[in-house]
């Protein structure tokens, strides 16, 4: 099986952001809107970067983000 690269979880912590800048184009500039989206994937990093050391399993670390990200 091949394995490709997990992007889920980034792609999951940056949606509330993306989403809000998307509803709201008038009101914000795009700079505005970098900050909250730069903290959420870091903070979807760590967090990935944390549990797949404590599980050793990156895979699973993922799904486990992706999932709290909703």
């Amino acid at each position: 099986m091949k394995k490709g690269i997990i992007l889920h979880p980034l792609l999951f912590a940056a949606f509330p952001t993306l989403f809000i800048y998307a509803q709201n184009v008038a009101g914000f500039s795009p700079y505005d809107m970098a900050r909250p989206l730069l903290v959420s994937l870091l903070a979807a990093a760590a967090l990935w970067g944390g549990l797949a050391a404590v599980l050793r399993s990156p895979r699973r670390a993922a799904l486990i983000v992706s999932s709290a990200a909703v």
